[in-house]
């Protein structure tokens, strides 16, 4: 019974995705990148996150997400009760920390976050439920802003150390993610 309901559930978004793909001016990908927007935005509200690299110690916070973030959804893909899609995040970042021994580091940076993510849908009992979850993330910064100014190495330096950062922690990264995201009513 369980099953009808979900393939009642995907045959419904499925007939209507060939509509909003057939008509441009549906901006179906629009709307979608809409409510990717909404639901980062509130992601990114939250606490920042902390992290250790090494002896450094600090944290990862959004810079008005409601902004300076912009959202597109690049693809849209939904059969057998699962939709996959891949999304395209930048906006601005401030990462702020302390080595150990060392004076304290601010760094803003713009960055942009190519999501390679999927979407579950199962059905409890009566309730219906998502389940997101990120397969892949790619990574492009630019340096903004660096406090102090001074910093020996510069921000081609700084660039490559928060890259290499990110591909070293990547699967934690994004099981955080996963884990921020988790499964909900639909």
């Amino acid at each position: 019974m369980e099953r009808i309901h979900l393939k009642i559930v995907a045959l419904v978004l499925l007939s209507l995705t060939p509509i909003a793909f057939a008509r441009a001016d549906d901006n179906f990908l629009d709307t979608l990148s809409q409510l990717a927007k909404r639901e980062v935005i509130k992601q990114l509200r939250t606490k920042p996150i902390h992290f250790v690299q090494g002896a450094f110690e600090g944290s990862v916070q959004a810079v008005d997400p409601e902004t300076r973030l912009e959202t597109t959804v690049k693809d849209f893909n939904l059969g057998n009760d699962l939709l996959t899609s891949t999304l395209v995040a930048s906006g601005r970042f401030k990462v702020e920390g302390k080595s150990k021994g060392e004076a304290a580091l601010s760094v803003c940076c713009d960055i942009k976050l190519t999501v390679s993510a999927e979407a579950r849908f199962t059905k409890e009992g009566e309730q219906f439920f998502v389940e997101p979850k990120i397969k892949n993330m790619e990574i492009a910064l630019a340096i903004a802003e660096v406090s102090p100014e001074q910093l020996t190495g510069g921000e081609e330096l700084l660039a490559s150390l928060l890259n290499s950062a990110f591909e070293k922690h990547k699967e934690k990264i994004i099981a955080e993610a996963n884990r921020r995201i988790g499964k909900r009513r639909f």
